[in-house]
């Protein structure tokens, strides 16, 4: 790994924050929550395969992290869907985003359909850096979205 901790988490910090808080984490645990991240990537930094790309194994701790620290809670989260400041979003939700009917479309997914349709397109990671972090094939995420889209278009339209 040539960069160091130190350097590349400040970088990416404000992306795996928007992540959290787009998945519906409550925001007054959202710190600590991201403590708990930094904490657990600055443990395993060493371990890291240089072969890796570093975003998408960062992004799958701070999933980990996330269903951990609910599942110890008991909380289910909510839907958060905040204009995003470090990604693309899709055309059908970026011209109505805020709209009441895109967030109760998007709310009726399922968790793991938010989850792959938050990191697609509002963390604008690829379909692969996507699939590393659902750990699931890049042809089943892509399959996943294309369902997910349709669905939404089909409540939407």
């Amino acid at each position: 790994m040539n960069q160091s901790f130190e350097n590349f988490f400040p970088q990416i910090e404000k992306k795996i924050s928007a992540y959290i808080r787009r998945q519906g984490f409550p925001s007054s645990d959202l710190e600590d929550l991201m403590q708990e991240i930094r904490l657990r990537v600055w443990q395993s930094w060493h371990k890291l395969d240089p072969e890796l790309e570093v975003l998408p194994w960062v992004y799958t701790i701070a999933r980990n992290e996330r269903l951990r620290w609910l599942s110890r809670r008991g909380k289910h989260p909510a839907l958060n869907l905040e204009p995003a400041t470090v990604a693309t979003v899709p055309q059908i939700l970026e011209q109505n985003e805020s709209s009441l009917a895109v967030k109760e479309a998007v709310q009726n997914l399922s968790e793991s359909q938010r989850e792959i349709l938050v990191l697609k397109f509002y963390q604008n990671l690829s379909f692969d850096e996507t699939s590393r972090i659902v750990n699931l094939p890049t042809s089943t995420v892509k399959s996943q979205m294309y369902k997910i889209l349709k669905e939404l278009a089909g409540r939407l339209v």
